[in-house]
């Protein structure tokens, strides 16, 4: 099932630190189509000094009626900010843009949002 997902990175603003995390995911829809999947990767250390990975199950798991919106392209703010944010911390002049509005997708929830560049 998990490799059937669509590869995706969820963005989330960290209070305590003041700072954007990326988180590489993958979205999948459950076998009952009731509920959205999201496992979130895990490195871990492997042989010879090279990392290895699996999907664990993320709490931004949700059911699809919970869902109150949905908006496509980057009119969230967080985009914008997640977007400077990279530009600002990348070690080398970014030639180009981290991401486009066409892969930028929200999820809206009653008290807390999913930020998704696919």
């Amino acid at each position: 099932m998990i490799n059937n997902g669509i590869p995706c990175t969820r963005f989330r603003y960290v209070l305590k630190t003041n700072k954007i995390t990326s988180i590489r995911s993958k979205l999948c829809l459950s076998e009952d189509k009731q509920t959205l999947l999201v496992y979130n990767r895990a490195d871990e250390p492997g042989d010879f000094g090279h990392f290895e990975y699996k999907y664990v199950m993320s709490r931004a798991t949700c059911k699809i009626t919970d869902i109150r919106a949905f908006s496509l392209g980057g009119k969230s703010e967080m985009f914008s900010q997640i977007r400077k944010y990279i530009l600002k911390y990348t070690p080398h002049k970014a030639e180009k843009a981290p991401f486009y509005s066409w892969n930028c997708i929200s999820l809206q929830f009653d008290s807390w949002s999913i930020n998704l560049v696919i």
